[in-house]
């Protein structure tokens, strides 16, 4: 994103945005360990993809309010398919 997109009203939202994605990582590493596990514990594991969940759930809240997603950067001004030239027609 451009350097401006962020104001400073925002910071809190990109630091809480940050810490999930890091929390998320982590979470993932940890899956990856129980399931890699000899004594691999089928409550640990569920537990573990709950809070993956809940961390992806997080991240794309924020992503959406802080307009990070493809759709929040759509022109909502143009019709559909307008600016994409047909290659037969060049």
């Amino acid at each position: 994103m451009p350097a401006d997109w962020f104001r400073r009203e925002h910071w809190p939202l990109l630091t809480a945005f940050c810490r999930h994605v890091v929390t998320h990582r982590r979470v993932e590493q940890l899956i990856q360990r129980e399931e890699a596990s000899k004594r691999f514990k089928l409550e640990s594991y569920d537990r573990l993809l709950k809070m993956r969940d809940r961390e992806s759930r997080a991240i794309a809240s924020l992503a959406v309010k802080m307009r990070l997603t493809q759709s929040s950067q759509l022109d909502r001004k143009k019709p559909r398919g307008a600016a994409a030239a047909k290659p037969w027609e060049s």
